[in-house]
Parts: C-alpha cells; sequence; structure tokens
C-alpha cells in the first residue's frame, strides 16, 4: 500500500510538472510567434499614434511643383507638353539648363551647408552646356541623383565628374509588402545621397557601423519638412539669406509620379529623403531589440507570470499582470519617443494574456481534480466512521443484556446471602456493573448526538428547576463523601432548551465536582442572568486543574493524569457537555488554578425567535429556595 501511494504521488508530480511546463512552452511560443507576425504592422502603428516630431530646422525642399513649372517653362519661352505627357514622364521633364542653373546660382548665394538634387538626370542625352552653366552644377555643394543599370554601373547625370563626389544613389529600401522603412546604408558602388548630404553633421551610431540599412525615423507625414517653391527660388522671392546654413533638397511632389508607401501614408522622394538625413544627423535612428535578447526577456516574463497566476489569488493576479501590462506599454512608448529604441508591445501582451488564462484554467483543473479526491475521502471517512458506529452501537447493545443478567443475578445472591463472607465483595461487584452500564449509556449518548440525523427536542424550561432535581439526585453521592452542596439560583426567564440534554450537562458538571474532591469538601452551585444569557456555574474546593490539561479537558476521553486510576470515569463526560451546550448556541468555560479550586460553567442565549414573545408574555419564573 505504501508503494502504491508513493507510486500515486510521484505520478500526479510528474502529471502537474508536464503540464507546466507544456502550458508555458505554449505560452511562450504564443509570444514569439506574435513577435515575428505583428512587428511590422505593430511598428507602423506605433509611428501612426505618435504626434508629429520635431523636424530639424536646417533641411528645406525646393518644390518643382507641376503648376508652377510651367508657368517658369513660359514665362522662359520654353514649349510645354501635352496633358498626355503627364502621365508616361520621367525627371528628364525638369532638365531645363538656364532654370536649374539660375535656381542653384540663387541657393549658392546664400551660402548653404549642402545641396542634394533629389531628381534623376542620368538618362538625359549629352549636350553642350554654357562654361557658366557647367560651373554652377559642378559647384562643390551639389549632390546630384545617380542610379545603377542591371549590370550594377553608376548611371550618373552626363556633366557631373565621375572622379568627384557629387553624385549619390536615390535608391530606396522597399519591404515585401511595397512600403519604405528602410534607408540603404554603405551601398556600392556609389554612396546614398543621404550619406553624402549627412556626412558632414552625421551621428550615426556604432550600432550601424557596418549595416547595410537602417530604420528610417519618420518625423511626420507628406509636407511635414519646410518647403519653398522652385518659381519663388528662380524669381528670387525669397529672403536674403534664406538658404544660409541650410540643407537644401530640390525635388518633384506629385501623386502620379515618384511617391512611395511609408507607415504614414504615400510621400514623396525628397521627404523620405529629408526624414533619412534628419534621422543621420541626429541620431534618431531607430534601434531594434536583438530577437535573442527580445526572447529572454518574453522567457523571463512568462516565469514572473506563471509565479502570479498560481500563488496569488485570481483577483489579486488580474491587478499585477494588468499592472505589469502597463509598465511594459509605458516603458516602450518611452523608450521609443525618447531613445529611438524600438520594442514591441504586441508579443509581451499578448503573452501575459495567454498565460493568464492557460494557468487559470490548470488551477482551475487542480482544484478540481483535489476537490474530488476530498469528496472521495470524505465519503471513504464517512463509511469508515459509519462501519465504527454501528460496530461500537451493535456491542453496546449487546453488553446491555448480559450486564442486566449479571446485576439481576448479583442483587439476588446478595439478597440470600447478607451473612456471608463475601457480601462486601459482592456490593463492590454490583457497583461495577453500574459504572459498566453508564460507561456504555455515555458511548450510545455520543452516537446518538453525533448522527446525521440528531434534532434538539427543545420546551420551555425553567433552569432552575433542572438543576434543584439534579441535586436532589446526587445528594446521597455527597453523602457518601461528607461533601456539602449549595445551591444559589436567580430567578430566571424560561428558556427553551433539550430538557434531558440540558440534565445531563449540569448532572455532569456537579458530579464530576463530586468525584474529584476530597472528604468534607464544597460544591456550589450559582445560576443568573446577565443581559441576554443564563449563566450556571459549579464551583468546588478541590486541587483545582494544571494549565497544561486545561486545554484538553474537554477532549473526548480525556482524563486527568492525576486521577486516571483513582477515580472511575469515561472520559466522555465533559465532552458531552461541551457538545450540548455549543448544539444550543452557547459556550462553556472553565477557571482553575492548582491548590484553588475549579470553577466550571456554561452560558446558554436567553432570547431566540422563537422564544422572545414567549418571554415577554410570561416573565420570570420562581426558583424556589435557595
Amino acid at each position: 500500500m505504501r508503494n502504491k501511494n508513493k507510486f500515486t504521488q510521484l505520478f500526479s508530480f510528474t502529471w502537474l510538472k508536464r503540464g507546466i511546463i507544456l502550458r508555458a512552452l505554449i505560452c511562450w511560443a504564443v509570444g514569439v510567434t506574435t513577435f515575428y507576425f505583428t512587428q511590422t504592422n505593430s511598428y507602423d502603428q506605433r509611428l501612426k499614434l505618435r504626434n508629429v516630431q520635431e523636424t530639424d530646422s536646417r533641411i528645406v525642399i525646393v518644390d518643382f511643383d507641376d503648376q508652377q513649372w510651367l508657368s517658369l517653362l513660359k514665362s522662359n519661352n520654353i514649349p510645354t507638353p501635352n496633358t498626355s505627357f503627364f502621365l508616361s514622364r520621367s525627371d528628364s521633364y525638369y532638365f531645363v539648363p538656364q532654370i536649374l542653373s539660375t535656381a542653384l546660382e540663387s541657393i549658392l548665394k546664400d551660402e548653404p551647408m549642402i545641396i542634394g538634387i533629389n531628381i534623376l538626370f542620368s538618362d538625359i542625352t549629352e549636350i553642350k552646356l554654357k562654361p557658366k552653366i557647367l560651373k554652377i552644377f559642378n559647384h562643390k555643394k551639389n549632390i546630384w541623383a545617380a542610379n545603377i543599370d542591371s549590370i550594377n554601373t553608376p548611371r550618373i547625370p552626363f556633366f557631373v565628374d565621375p572622379v568627384s563626389q557629387q553624385q549619390g544613389l536615390i535608391t530606396h529600401q522597399v519591404s515585401d509588402d511595397g512600403f519604405t522603412r528602410f534607408s540603404p546604408y554603405h551601398t556600392y558602388p556609389l554612396a546614398h545621397i543621404s550619406e553624402l548630404i549627412s556626412e558632414p553633421l552625421r551621428s550615426l551610431k556604432t550600432t550601424h557601423k557596418n549595416a547595410s540599412f537602417f530604420t528610417i525615423n519618420y518625423a511626420g507625414p507628406d509636407m511635414t519638412y519646410k518647403r519653398v517653391s522652385i518659381a519663388d527660388v528662380y524669381s528670387n522671392k525669397l529672403p536674403h539669406g534664406f538658404f544660409k546654413g541650410k540643407i537644401v533638397l530640390l525635388g518633384t511632389h506629385d501623386v502620379r509620379h515618384n511617391v512611395l508607401l511609408t507607415p504614414l501614408g504615400m510621400m514623396d522622394s525628397v521627404e523620405v529623403i529629408a526624414n533619412t538625413i534628419d534621422s543621420i544627423i541626429n541620431g534618431k535612428i531607430i534601434n531594434h531589440i536583438k530577437p535573442f535578447t527580445y526572447f529572454a526577456f518574453l522567457f523571463l516574463l512568462l516565469i514572473f507570470c506563471i509565479i502570479i497566476t498560481m500563488n496569488y489569488p485570481q483577483e489579486m493576479a488580474i491587478i499585477i499582470l494588468l499592472g505589469t501590462s502597463v509598465a511594459i506599454t509605458a516603458i516602450s512608448l518611452w523608450l521609443f519617443d525618447s531613445h529611438f529604441f524600438w520594442t514591441p508591445i504586441a508579443s509581451p501582451l499578448v503573452q501575459i494574456a495567454c498565460t493568464f488564462i492557460l494557468f487559470i484554467s490548470f488551477q482551475l483543473t487542480l482544484v478540481e481534480n483535489q476537490t474530488w479526491r476530498l469528496e472521495q475521502e470524505k465519503k471513504y471517512l464517512f463509511e469508515v466512521k459509519q462501519l465504527k458506529d454501528n460496530f461500537v452501537s451493535l456491542i453496546s447493545h449487546d453488553l446491555k443484556t448480559p450486564i442486566a443478567k449479571i446485576q439481576a443475578i448479583i442483587d439476588r445472591v446478595i439478597n440470600e446471602n447478607e451473612s456471608s463472607p463475601f457480601h462486601r465483595d459482592l456490593i463492590h461487584l454490583r457497583q461495577e456493573s453500574v459504572e459498566l452500564h453508564r460507561y456504555i449509556q455515555s458511548i450510545l449518548k455520543i452516537l446518538k448526538v453525533e448522527s446525521h440525523d440528531f434534532k434538539l427536542n427543545k420546551s420551555s424550561t425553567d433552569i432552575n428547576k433542572i438543576i434543584k432535581t439534579v441535586i436532589k439526585q446526587l445528594q446521597p453521592l455527597a453523602d457518601s463523601k461528607s461533601v456539602t452542596l449549595i445551591s444559589d439560583l436567580e430567578p430566571l426567564f424560561l428558556i427553551d432548551v433539550d430538557t434531558v440534554l440540558i440534565q445531563e450537562v449540569i448532572l455532569n458538571l456537579i458530579e464530576n465536582a463530586i468525584k474529584y474532591i476530597s472528604k468534607d469538601g464544597v460544591v456550589k452551585i450559582l445560576s443568573s442572568e446577565l443581559d441576554d444569557r443564563v449563566i450556571v456555574v459549579v464551583e468546588d474546593s478541590g486541587e483545582g486543574i494544571s494549565k497544561e490539561e486545561q486545554s484538553k479537558i474537554f477532549e473526548k476521553f480525556h482524563r486527568g493524569k492525576k486521577h486516571s486510576f483513582q477515580t472511575k470515569g469515561s472520559g466522555l463526560g465533559l465532552y458531552l457537555v461541551k457538545y450540548f451546550i455549543e448544539l444550543h448556541g452557547g459556550d462553556v468555560f472553565l477557571e482553575s488554578n492548582l491548590g484553588q479550586g475549579t470553577t466550571v460553567g456554561f452560558t446558554l442565549p436567553l432570547q431566540s425567535p422563537e422564544n422572545e414573545l414567549l418571554t415577554q408574555s410570561k416573565g420570570y419564573t420562581h426558583a424556589g429556595e435557595h
């Protein structure tokens, strides 16, 4: 049986351990999967939810608006294309040397920091340009857009010196879903135009030193950066020194041409370049947490959630996990907005919710299993108790008949042999049979009152009357030990009690007091009312009870060590006293000091819903003589 119990415990522990590990792995897998599948979308949402960020005031875009460009063409007597041309045109449409050179010359006079021309002229057929225009085009502050052909050969405008650093790629890193979230870096064979423009002021962190691309920190949607019209630049309508110390970007703005899809919506290419340059020169490049590090964080978070869910009440666990979710969200937002560090929010929140749901259900399963086991154990114990009670009851009943026969035979023998030398022994034998009969009766009483169908048989009773009846019954026992019985009974209300049980209580208390005191002792019985309770007290002048035994005095079958062999008894009397009084909603009490006697008694509630009207109508009863 012992080996079977060990096997059962080992199996239960193994099942519990496997259940926890399996659920933990599922929750962790959910967190990791959410990280992979929601990282891009949640990053885009984060950009959309935050406010427009402060932009670098040094970045200015010169906008080649179609309407104003047409006006410039007309004012310079240059033929304008028809409407169908605009649907398929390329950047070469904006290559008008006299207008471009005049605009660039106007910007250069203000001494800008650098000029980036984000218009691709690499497809323009080589033509002869005036020396003045060539000089302006090849100014050291100009960086022209270039691209690479299918065989990885740079294609630059014909008028730009290939040896110079005045050309940069304007290709963009487009994701599989068509969004432009990243910018190429350290491109070959030409550097990216944003990298060349940012080089003098770059604040790129070392973590991107060898990276081939980085995440653009978009400050806002399209048209966020300051823009001026090419017509205003060409016509010198801007204040003198407007471009001084500025990063000037020339680009087109047309929803049908040269636009990109970004997390913040459609955006023209030059605006993307402006965001890229701003990210580099101001150290705003978005840093991403390494997957391995984040998975370790999810694992630690998982352990924390399991501990909270398994060891705290459900309401408290919900509060703690909600607080944890809010803290993770707040920290993630703070890292992103203040330190440009991207940490996903969706995956930890989903993992927390999954952990709570799975482990709460696991706890419920454990509780259900434990409840089932307790029910089975309760059923088993009930059956054992029933067997025990039935056995004791049968034995007790079977003993009553032979004891009665023995008593009858002894009584007959005593009467017939009064002068026999065995007469005294027969008297003692008769007394022992009486004690045995009382012991059997006590056992039967316990079985009766502890049964499930036991009910109190209450009636309106005068407690003082019961006390006087018991005193009269025990007077011979007191006289045999020269014990004086004194009663001090106050007038009492009638009270609803089970008369038989209360009489048994008072009988046990007074009988115990008589038994356990020496000859010529005094037992005092008192009754009184205090507030809404009846109090009955039995005081004796005996040796008292030690503090150690007082805590056990009302236990079943307990008898004092000193009196175990000196005084006859079953050890059930005070147990029955406490049991009967508590059935009536009362309390028992005991006070004793060695050498100073013992005070024991009980209190019963005077008023109850069913006897309140009866008490008010009948008033006090008379207790008779004291």
